[in-house]
């Protein structure tokens, strides 16, 4: 009897939120200020448990996904307090004390949708328990001045969330670092299904252009220095990337010491920008079109199908199961699979090859344009 009164409680309350399904999130920046958010800790918990699951934790991996119960995990190990479990938990609870459903842990905390209700809100609906909220499309990250600002909002411990054109949150990753490598501002996340990491905009760049992309910044940023800014003026780009190497290794021992240091990180990037924006030190960033990254776009684009379908499935209608969305995955992915294996079967020093097949790649199968860093 209490079993059947849960779910019905869980149902009623998937089904309030499904009216609000087709509504677009809401930025905002007006959340709490989540002090208590050590990114450092964050950050160590994606190093370590990205590859390998935290056994302390159930692993959902085949019955949905574990991406969301990884960024929970993520969070918590960051200092965001769990809620006290309740037997009908809602959208205002958060936590895990086991895998049941119920009284051991929460849609919010296993669900990409519901996630978002929490951290969020979703047209004013919604708890809104992260600082901010900012939303782009994933065509947008193909244009460097927008990928310059993402690379500035974005901090370790945040996270980022995926929403399909029909509106299906259906993904999520934990921010690593965002920091300058070989030429690129790169931001690296951690995901779980699959696990493993990932450089965000090339992940993103081959995602459907229309794919709504959800950066969610957990804590405040620390209050800048001036000081700080100015002691990086003079550094080669070569002394800020080793500066910024050791401030990002470096464990703080109390909250100052702490802001102290994302502030100083926070600087450092934005020198790296302003240089990059004026081409001083640093030259515009590109990449040779070879196999490897073509491989790489492949596998990324069928990754983002599967966990498309799997999040309407698992739904189990509640979410609008999309029997079409659904077809339409399975079937692009036949298509990929096929190109797939004749990619393989092309020699890396083919350069002349590889690069027919990239044309063909963007042009004909996912029918969009590559990302302007490559040549």
């Amino acid at each position: 009897m209490k079993k059947r009164m849960l779910w019905k409680r869980l149902i009623t309350c998937i089904a309030i939120l499904s009216m609000f399904f087709n509504s677009a999130f809401a930025d905002y920046t007006d959340g709490p200020g989540n002090s208590e958010y050590s990114r450092t800790k964050a950050a160590q918990y994606i190093y370590k448990y990205t590859i390998t699951p935290n056994s302390a934790y159930y692993d959902f991996t085949n019955i949905g996904g574990d991406c969301t119960n990884f960024v929970s995990q993520v969070l918590a190990a960051g200092g965001m307090s769990m809620t006290h479990p309740v037997y009908n938990p809602t959208i205002i609870d958060w936590y895990y004390y086991g895998p049941t459903l119920g009284a051991g842990r929460t849609a919010t905390w296993t669900n990409a949708n519901c996630f978002s209700y929490y951290w969020i809100d979703i047209n004013d609906i919604g708890l809104k328990k992260a600082y901010a909220y900012v939303k782009y499309c994933a065509s947008e990250f193909n244009n460097d001045s927008t990928w310059y600002e993402i690379y500035s909002y974005l901090e370790p411990g945040d996270i980022i969330q995926f929403m399909s054109p029909d509106c299906v949150t259906y993904h999520s990753q934990a921010v690593h670092r965002a920091s300058y490598e070989n030429g690129e501002l790169k931001v690296s996340v951690g995901q779980h299904t699959i696990n493993g990491w990932r450089n965000l905009r090339d992940y993103i760049s081959v995602l459907p252009v229309d794919t709504v992309i959800c950066l969610i910044k957990v804590k405040q940023p620390s209050s800048k220095d001036a000081g700080y800014l100015g002691s990086y003026k003079g550094k080669t780009v070569s002394e800020l990337d080793s500066s910024e190497d050791y401030l990002f290794n470096l464990i703080p021992t109390d909250e100052a010491q702490e802001n102290e240091k994302w502030s100083r990180i926070s600087a450092i990037k934005e020198e790296l920008v302003s240089r990059v924006k004026c081409g001083v030190g640093i030259e515009a960033y590109k990449v040779p079109i070879t196999k490897k990254a073509l491989l790489n776009f492949i596998g990324a684009r069928i990754e983002n199908n599967n966990n498309i379908e799997n999040s309407l499935i698992f739904s189990n209608g509640l979410f609008k199961c999309n029997i079409e969305s659904i077809c339409e995955c399975k079937k692009e992915n036949k298509k990929l699979e096929k190109f797939l294996r004749k990619v393989r079967t092309v020699k890396e020093s083919d350069k002349e090859r590889v690069i027919v097949l990239w044309n063909e790649f963007w042009n004909e199968i996912v029918e969009q344009n590559p990302p302007l860093y490559f040549e």
